[in-house]
């Protein structure tokens, strides 16, 4: 099961706006600042690759179970 659409919108929302945050911040924030926001775009790309493997995973457990990985003996 991947994303919702609206999940997925969401999120594409945030690292926008993340992004548009480290732009402005790279002028006149800390570099811790500037680092938090760092890895927050950094999470949210990691639920998004997290969530197509679990997708792969899920289809190959799939195969498996309709026997298309049957080797012919």
């Amino acid at each position: 099961m991947s994303l919702s659409p609206q999940v997925q919108e969401h999120l594409n929302d945030a690292v926008s706006s993340v992004r548009a945050a480290l732009w402005h911040g790279s002028k006149n924030e800390r570099p811790s600042t500037l680092s938090s926001l760092a890895k927050i775009l950094n999470e949210i790309d990691l639920i998004t690759k997290q969530d197509d493997a679990l997708d792969k995973i899920d289809s190959l457990m799939e195969d498996l179970k309709s026997g298309k990985f049957e080797e012919d003996d």
